[in-house]
């Protein structure tokens, strides 16, 4: 069975989407999974991603890593403040908070601290992903945050191999 065509035929906007959308989107989770292993030991969440980035023998610096928070701080964060609705759909909740939005702020401007939020906010996309809110609206309008995504988790995961 063809997945493309299925998914064309029966998702919700799939047919709508550009080919550089569903390659994105279709990547996302296997890159996902490859930074998952590699980093979390199978356990992606605050205290691990937070343990895995501070564990690294030298600090975790990349273009990708300044474009992709450029466009989420952007995306999600301007003049100081949250941007609606997009800020909410992240669905930061109070242990994401005190690594996301300092640095969203400024306030923490380092490396780690820097990677820590990227891979934090990835992670909640992943959660609205695979959770199903993504496909509540076709995927529309995700390729900047699956490109981004992707670039930083193709970056990142070397890190840890």
């Amino acid at each position: 069975m063809n997945v493309g065509l299925w998914l064309s035929n029966n998702a919700i906007g799939w047919s709508n989407l550009t080919r550089a959308e569903k390659i994105a989107i279709r990547d996302f989770p296997v890159l996902w999974a490859l930074f998952e292993h590699s980093a979390t030991a199978k356990d992606a969440n605050v205290g691990s991603i937070v343990a895995a980035v501070n564990g690294l023998a030298s600090n975790p610096e990349a273009v990708t890593f300044t474009e992709a928070l450029s466009y989420y701080q952007d995306r999600y964060y301007q003049g100081g403040h949250e941007t609606q609705p997009y800020f909410n759909s992240l669905r930061l909740g109070a242990a994401w908070l005190p690594y996301v939005k300092p640095v969203f702020d400024g306030q923490v401007v380092d490396a780690r601290g820097s990677l820590i939020a990227l891979l934090l906010i990835i992670h909640r996309l992943r959660n609205n992903y695979l959770h199903g809110e993504k496909a509540d609206y076709g995927f529309a309008g995700q390729l900047d945050n699956f490109r981004h995504a992707n670039r930083c988790l193709m970056a990142a995961i070397p890190f840890w191999l």
